[in-house]
């Protein structure tokens, strides 16, 4: 059993701290592309773009800020709430970039709206779960709802800050600015944590020997191949798109425990939504 059982906030802490180890070296591999490949002979440095540029460097430092409530949200949230709830307003991101949009004057594509609206549809069906509203609940939705305000201010200065830096480069300053923070709120919180390696209570718990496989896994899995990948893929596909992908970790999370035998496969109703999700995703990306 290497799962350890500890609580989100620490969970949080280990893994920007540890994807943050995990995209060092390629953060290395981009510098001396930079520096040694003809391809970008005509780049500017990722470091002198950031010290030349001062609307970059406050893009980044919001992009963290906005990441980081993003996730704290969640955790929060969730002692209020259901997880189905809280996942989906958490990750409603792809609506408030279409309302941004729209009261900017930019316009959306039709086709665009129907991806977001059938990407959300699907994300409800596949979580349903009946349950209750009560106060407290109403009140972990609002909170979740704030992270997924903050979730498209990170997407759309992401979008804006690759024009400029690297995938992993970004993902380091994003998180060198993020796990201070993390800290700063584990140990403001009402929970018994502490800046030791500690499994349980540690926020550098992940150093423990126990935990160095957990650690990787967190790291260079959820961190560097989730995280990151999704950066890189904004060399790709539209930022709703990729909102759109997002409402998809959890069906895909319960197809791999199920995979490990970990946990029963998903019902149908979880597969009809992600089908939907998917179909949304599509819509968007051909539009």
């Amino acid at each position: 059993h290497w799962k350890p059982q500890v609580s989100g906030v620490v969970l949080a802490a280990w893994k920007t701290q540890t994807w943050t180890l995990a995209v060092v070296p390629m953060v290395m591999h981009e510098t001396l592309r930079q520096t040694r490949s003809s391809e970008y002979s005509n780049t500017v440095l990722w470091t002198t773009a950031l010290r030349n540029d001062s609307r970059l460097r406050w893009h980044v430092a919001v992009a963290s800020c906005a990441q980081m409530w993003w996730s704290a949200s969640m955790l929060v949230a969730l002692r209020f709430t259901s997880v189905s709830n809280a996942f989906l307003f958490n990750n409603a991101h792809g609506i408030m970039l279409v309302l941004y949009r729209i009261l900017a004057g930019s316009g959306v594509h039709k086709q665009e709206l129907l991806g977001v609206l059938l990407g959300l549809i699907g994300a409800v069906v596949a979580m349903w779960t009946p349950s209750t509203s009560s106060p407290s609940s109403r009140f972990g939705d609002l909170t979740a709802l704030t992270g997924s305000l903050a979730g498209a201010v990170c997407v759309s200065l992401t979008r804006e800050a690759r024009d400029k830096l690297p995938s992993g480069v970004f993902s380091f300053l994003l998180n060198v600015l993020g796990a201070p923070l993390f800290l700063l709120i584990a140990l403001s919180s009402p929970g018994a944590y502490s800046l030791s390696l500690s499994p349980e209570t540690g926020l550098f718990g992940w150093l423990a020997p126990e935990m160095i496989l957990f650690a990787v896994f967190l790291g260079a899995v959820c961190g560097l191949m989730g995280g990151t990948g999704l950066i890189v893929l904004f060399d790709f596909l539209p930022s709703l798109a990729i909102s759109l992908v997002m409402l998809l970790e959890p069906i895909v999370g319960a197809c791999l425990t199920a995979a490990f035998k970990l946990t029963p496969w998903p019902e149908l109703h979880a597969l009809c939504g992600a089908s939907l999700v998917i179909i949304g995703i599509a819509f968007i990306v051909t539009s």
